[in-house]
């Protein structure tokens, strides 16, 4: 097992993710998601992403609430869900000026754990391309 990704085995042997695992399966895909449809303006495709991204972030606080010695789910809850309500509102009033700024916050906050967790080389970035090139992210038209 990879011990920087903390993953370990319950005393029933069930596999639990590790944290690396779960911010590169989980979370990562999910913000750049987010990004992706809010560029083209595809709000309920944002918004359903951001929920995944909050799902995924519940899922890191459940499965690794520490890691070497820091408290990840308290990290998370602080840093993230204020900034994450800040994205909501700006997908749910479709602002791109207010959404660009908050996904800001929200990828920043991604940087600021990483920094406390000293893994600063971590760095999230706003996405410069799709690495989905099999899923449209522009609104449905109907």
């Amino acid at each position: 097992h990879d011990s920087e990704a903390g993953e370990k085995e319950a005393s029933s042997g069930t596999y639990v993710p590790g944290l690396g695992d779960l911010m590169i399966g989980r979370v990562q895909p999910r913000h750049t998601k987010i990004w992706l449809a809010g560029k083209e303006k595809n709000w309920p495709l944002a918004a359903y992403e951001l929920d995944e991204l909050k799902e995924a972030l519940e899922d890191v606080a459940r499965y690794q609430p520490h890691w070497n010695d820091l408290p990840i789910a308290d990290m998370l809850n602080s840093v993230m869900a204020d900034r994450t309500k800040a994205l909501n509102n700006a997908i749910d009033a479709g602002d791109e000026a207010r959404f660009v700024a908050a996904y800001g916050k929200v990828t920043e906050g991604c940087n600021s754990c990483h920094r406390a967790a000293d893994r600063g080389y971590l760095v999230i970035q706003v996405p410069g391309h799709s690495p989905f090139p099999d899923q449209d992210f522009s609104p449905v038209k109907k």
